[in-house]
């Protein structure tokens, strides 16, 4: 995910995760101090077949995003619940962070490539970090500059991909664009691969059972195009105008959450204008399928009420 890079003078202390990822119960996720390990060194990082215990550092800041997103153990979960097809492959993390995603692919049987945007000198640190406290060899995995929406060097000159992993890189719509045009240019280059991507519904996670108050209101919004949130909300104030006073009996806070569900469904149509436009399709996959559809997979509070959708891209081949 894109981070911003936290000033020198602001301390950071760092903290460590263990993340258990198995088949037959859930991630466990148990915080520790930097110098604490809560499990023995024969135990940190296997424990059978089915079984892949993680330790990852961390530097918690409002400001700075290098620590675990709440996409990324769904995520993990999905990877460690299909890693079959992950053995022997090549996989390339977008917006690396501390690295956790690439970790679970390298402990997999891939071989990862770490990718960020060469601003971020401190992720790529803590990522390497994290490699190594989880005794991934160095010949398994590799960190490369990376900046969305950018035709790098790296990206001309890398080889075969098979897979592209994302936790949480859709967060800034202004991004959005610039991901997923670097992601087409990946898939193009290996028609065969996949992206793999979390992503917490920020909008969502409001929104209560009954809004079928706001169902004219979609009907209304959905075959138009909108240049920012500001033109949605301009467009809902003007439709709420129209409405009757009865309307707002619910609430002003059932108004929100309504509100902020259809402004995702409104901008989900604007992205899927993007995938057309890049030659992308996506199909979500449910979280039941892999054990993910759980108030707790991380152990205490991730995702915890979070909205987390689970998607995978691949490439549109049209017909010459």
């Amino acid at each position: 995910m894109s981070i911003n890079k936290l000033p020198a003078s602001i301390p950071v202390e760092k903290t460590i995760k263990n993340f258990h990822f198995t088949d037959e119960t859930d991630i466990i996720d148990v915080s520790c101090s930097s110098s604490d390990s809560l499990l023995s060194e024969s135990d940190q990082h296997v424990c059978n077949n089915n079984c892949l215990l993680l330790r990852v550092k961390e530097a918690p800041h409002p400001s700075f995003g290098m620590y675990v997103w709440p996409s990324a153990p769904v995520l993990g979960k999905y990877m460690w619940h299909n890693r079959n097809r992950l053995k022997g492959k090549i996989t390339l993390e977008l917006g690396s962070g501390t690295g956790l995603i690439s970790v679970v692919a390298a402990k997999c049987g891939a071989h990862a490539i770490l990718t960020d945007s060469k601003k971020y000198d401190s992720v790529f640190k803590i990522a390497e970090e994290n490699m190594r406290l989880n005794d991934v060899d160095c010949e398994n995995f590799e960190i490369q500059e990376l900046t969305w929406g950018y035709i790098t060097p790296f990206m001309v000159k890398s080889g075969q991909i098979h897979f592209i992993l994302g936790s949480d890189v859709f967060y800034c719509p202004k991004d959005f664009e610039d991901i997923i045009v670097t992601v087409s240019y990946l898939l193009k280059k290996n028609p065969d691969a996949e992206f793999w991507c979390a992503y917490e519904n920020r909008c969502l996670d409001l929104a209560p059972l009954n809004f079928h108050l706001f169902e004219p209101l979609k009907e209304t919004l959905r075959d138009r195009r909108f240049d920012s949130g500001v033109d949605v909300w301009d467009a809902v104030q003007k439709w709420l105008h129209n409405q009757p006073n009865t309307f707002y009996q619910e609430g002003i806070r059932k108004f929100v959450a309504h509100w902020t569900k259809n402004i995702a469904l409104v901008l989900t149509g604007k992205f899927d204008h993007l995938l057309k436009k890049w030659d992308l399709s996506c199909k979500g996959i449910p979280l039941e399928d892999f054990g993910a559809d759980r108030f707790n997979i991380a152990g205490h509070d991730l995702p915890g009420l979070k909205t987390i959708n689970l998607y995978i891209f691949t490439y549109r081949q049209t017909e010459p």
